[in-house]
């Protein structure tokens, strides 16, 4: 089982959850396509974004790439969920907890990793 959890933006977090194992890492936006179809994930899990107004260059990158990962989910007949920013946030102290003292790049890569820890929780699936 390949899962992806993606919390998009100029700077992208990835948590990918393979066969057991999971790794973490941030990204440009723009390289996270190569990413998907290198690592051929079977199931996505990607922040949904929302706005209340106008919206910034870097807004319009973010919803540029979950239209992207919508896109190819679509095209390829693969698993979405859509969680929204708050669901995350149970997890957030553990995700961090479990990075350590990983060198990372802001908060990205933890908020990847706590969707990925609320998605595998809501499936039964136990980790780590």
């Amino acid at each position: 089982m390949k899962i992806l959890a993606i919390d998009p933006g100029t700077t992208t977090g990835l948590a990918f959850f393979i066969d057991g194992q999971v790794q973490t890492m941030t990204c440009p936006s723009a390289k996270v396509l190569p990413l998907i179809r290198q690592n051929k994930p079977e199931e996505f899990v990607i922040e949904r974004f929302a706005t209340s107004g106008r919206i910034s260059k870097y807004g319009i990158e973010t919803i540029d790439l979950v239209g992207q990962v919508k896109g190819w989910c679509f095209a390829h007949d693969l698993t979405l969920t859509l969680q929204s920013p708050q669901s995350r946030h149970a997890w957030q102290q553990e995700a961090k907890d479990w990075l350590g003292n990983k060198k990372r790049v802001g908060v990205h890569e933890d908020d990847s990793l706590a969707h990925l820890m609320q998605f595998l929780k809501a499936k039964g699936i136990r980790w780590p």
